[in-house]
């Protein structure tokens, strides 16, 4: 299990063509609710990581971007 606020870490040598990471940090803290993970596929491109759980976000085909951290959330919506 992952709940709480956790560093992730921004992976940009495997996704330089993804703009919107142009200014995201190489390392900032997230909001995490989750216990489970799972494997990449071959067309998937990992951006996100941390200690806990190497998939925390990708992109898949150029265009869709999955997160598995809460980056909507902050200490007021909580």
């Amino acid at each position: 299990m992952e709940i709480g606020w956790f560093p992730v870490f921004t992976l940009k040598q495997d996704s330089s063509k993804v703009s919107f990471l142009e200014n995201i940090p190489e390392k900032f803290t997230a909001f995490h609710w989750h216990g489970d993970t799972f494997n990449l596929s071959g067309d998937a491109k990992r951006i996100f990581l941390n200690e806990a759980c190497k998939n925390q976000g990708f992109i898949y085909n150029d265009r869709v971007i999955w997160l598995q951290f809460h980056l909507e959330m902050s200490n007021e919506t909580i």
